[in-house]
């Protein structure tokens, strides 16, 4: 039924055969460029692959090629091997370590070396004053026995001689080997001087039987023949401290010698042996020095400041008393 209040329906495409017709397709065809493969288009495009590796890495013969004689040689050579340092751990203690030490601490500083140096050799000025003191004073008020004989002091400084020789050799021993001993202050110290006051004592007896110009004779001596070997000892490339084996078994051919020389005694023997006691003492006393001034295959430690006294102080009153032999000789 027809209402004419109310708004009339829209138009019906009814009969006009649907939509009305468009104007062509949306989008045209070719509107867009053609996509490039796949969608999304790749960007950039791939370029050319790499190049197969032909079979992949060659099979290595056993392994890596064995070098030939090891790495070639660098330009000039390698450069020389540095020569290790021992420190010497003198004495015969018992520890696992035994006798040498490798690889010194301390004394590897020079300015620390410098002030051992110093100590040592303040130590042996003090040993060498009394040594000297000893001398002169026993010839003032002695007298040479040799020239003015008198029994009495004869037995008197025959048995002053050797209480002193047994007091010195058993301090020694303590000394050397009783490393405990030898670095504990201030024992050491009091040791070393009793020590010192000992074998003052046996040389200045020993010297009573010579004259005092054999005896000033070998004391000049003995200070020149020290001098130049200390200088030696430190200038020196060679290592006498390496070579330590051979200076002892000289030592104990020289000892045999001279115990033979007790019952073959003559004057041509005394003077044949006591040059060779200057020269065995003379290498002691050098390798003793460069042990204790260091930078060698083997060196003291900065504790055996009292072993380096002691070792050096023996060696110039050997030289000594083998000069006097020499030159006193009649």
């Amino acid at each position: 039924m027809y209402d004419p209040n109310k708004d009339p329906p829209p138009p019906s495409y009814e009969g006009y055969g649907g939509y009305p017709p468009q104007q062509g397709t949306y989008p045209p065809p070719g509107a867009y460029p053609p996509a490039q493969g796949a969608y999304p288009p790749q960007y950039p495009p791939p370029g050319p692959t790499y190049p197969p590796a032909a079979g992949g890495y060659p099979p290595g013969p056993g392994g890596y090629p064995p070098a030939a004689g090891g790495y070639p040689p660098a330009a000039g050579g390698y450069p020389p091997p540095q020569k290790d340092h021992v420190a010497v751990d003198v004495g015969y203690s018992n520890n696992d370590e035994g006798l040498v030490r490798v690889g010194n601490r301390g004394l590897s500083d020079p300015d620390v070396r410098r002030g051992f140096i110093r100590k040592v050799y303040l130590i042996l000025c003090v040993q060498f004053g009394i040594t000297v003191a000893t001398i002169f004073l026993m010839q003032h008020f002695v007298g040479n026995l040799r020239e003015n004989w008198d029994g009495d002091v004869a037995n008197k400084v025959f048995i002053a001689m050797w209480s002193c020789l047994a007091i010195f050799f058993v301090i020694e021993i303590v000394l050397v080997c009783c490393d405990s001993v030898r670095r504990k202050h201030p024992i050491n110290i009091i040791l070393l001087f009793i020590f010192t006051l000992a074998m003052s004592g046996f040389v200045g007896c020993v010297t009573l039987y010579y004259s005092i110009q054999a005896v000033t004779i070998a004391m000049g001596s003995t200070c020149i023949i020290t001098l130049g070997l200390t200088l030696f000892a430190c200038q020196t490339k060679i290592d006498f401290t390496s070579k330590g084996a051979y200076i002892f078994a000289a030592f104990m051919v020289f000892f045999c010698f001279g115990f033979f020389m007790i019952f073959f005694y003559s004057r041509v023997l005394q003077v044949v042996y006591g040059c060779i006691g200057v020269f065995i003492f003379s290498m002691f006393l050098v390798y003793d020095t460069q042990l204790l001034i260091g930078g060698r295959k083997y060196e003291l430690t900065e504790e055996e400041y009292v072993f380096g006294a002691l070792t050096i102080y023996i060696d110039v009153i050997q030289i000594f008393l083998y000069l006097l032999s020499i030159l006193g000789n009649e």
